[in-house]
């Protein structure tokens, strides 16, 4: 009997654990497969395989894809000339009127930030699809009135490397991302939710302009701005708006 009564317990514990570790197993899964539907429902492949331009404001931006290699180019005139900054695999150059310059002469993490990270969170959710995002799926929120599909993403930790983090909440039917919450790198660490906008598609590929919010509140979590955003308490900035859209 004192063997039984106490054995019992633990059987019940191991039955629970299994049955947690098998949730966590099905929600990761269903959490790529949503994820496959967004990409899909943004353009999937065909936004690796074009020559993607348009602009923003002023500043013209430009993305190629080979395979996994990606380029990028923004191009702006100023009172001095015609600065052109470019990007490949990492290496970031910076020219004025066609003469490159000398990496002292510019701050590289603003410069980075306007190309590199505005056109990679420009590009979500297509990169998510890559052998160290770890994607999982939520439960459902509402955010004004609407309940949403949410998806987690986080990446394979490396040493030494920022966290980046990222939330995605789809809508339920098309599977499109109408909200969106960030933790990147080159945000300077600050949190941002966005309100997706003016969804168009262009040569197979969908495009949206958005406003971004900031929080007040500097201690709230990634995961809870969506909360903020409903009461109506996240600072919001500037909309960004995409224009001239070409896709070849």
């Amino acid at each position: 009997m004192y063997m039984t009564k106490y054995l019992m317990p633990l059987s019940l514990l191991f039955l629970s654990l299994l049955s947690c570790k098998d949730s966590q197993t099905e929600t990761k899964t269903e959490g790529v497969s949503v994820l496959q539907e967004c990409i899909e429902a943004h353009g999937g492949q065909k936004f690796k395989k074009a020559i993607i331009h348009f602009e923003v404001g002023d500043t013209h931006y430009k993305m190629k894809h080979e395979g996994d290699r990606k380029f990028y180019k923004m191009t702006k005139s100023f009172d001095n000339g015609v600065h052109e900054v470019t990007y490949d695999q990492g290496l970031i150059q910076y020219f004025i009127n066609d003469t490159l310059q000398d990496n002292a002469t510019y701050n590289n993490r603003i410069v980075s930030m306007r190309l590199d990270g505005f056109l990679y969170t420009s590009s979500i959710p297509h990169y998510f699809n890559a052998n160290d995002v770890l994607v999982s799926k939520l439960k459902d929120v509402t955010i004004r009135s609407e309940k949403y599909t949410v998806l987690h993403i986080t990446f394979k930790e490396i040493p030494n490397l920022p966290k980046n983090e990222f939330v995605l909440y789809l809508n339920r039917k098309t599977h499109i991302i109408e909200y969106m919450a960030l933790r990147y790198e080159h945000l300077m660490s600050q949190l941002q939710f966005r309100r997706m906008t003016n969804p168009r598609e262009v040569g197979g590929v969908l495009f949206q302009d958005f406003t971004p919010f900031t929080p007040l509140d500097e201690n709230v979590l990634l995961l809870d701005l969506y909360k903020k955003y409903n009461n109506a308490e996240l600072n919001n900035l500037k909309p960004v708006t995409y224009s001239n859209i070409n896709v070849n």
